[in-house]
């Protein structure tokens, strides 16, 4: 994987101009995903081949499929513990955050500190 982020490097010292080639940004991609199939994070994906994290993020979703053979953008989920019914309100924030076990007033209360 490491070769990947060494090659990326050096086309990126002797490119032309401010824009990353193809073939460059392939090889950004392709790095991305091997890292990102071990847990590595976008900014520090970005850090290893001294572009921006915004570059990186852009490159990766432009990307149709990770092109690492065998990885997936899902992940199986296993349950360890019979999964409960949840009565009362839960909150699911957009980052997937999930609250059970409080009172409406509460939620509410929460959400407004969150604000």
């Amino acid at each position: 994987m490491e070769d990947l982020a060494e090659a990326f490097c050096r086309g990126a010292k002797e490119r032309p101009g401010l824009r990353y080639s193809k073939e460059l940004r392939q090889l950004a991609i392709e790095y991305g995903w091997k890292a990102r199939a071990q847990g590595c994070s976008r900014r520090w994906i970005a850090e290893q081949l001294g572009v921006s994290e915004s570059s990186v993020i852009d490159w990766l979703r432009r990307s149709d499929e990770p092109c690492v053979p065998g990885s997936s953008r899902v992940h199986e989920v296993k349950l360890t513990e019979p999964a409960v019914a949840v009565s009362g309100p839960v909150l699911v924030m957009p980052s997937g955050a999930r609250v059970e076990g409080l009172s409406m007033r509460d939620l509410v209360s929460l959400l407004g500190t969150l604000r």
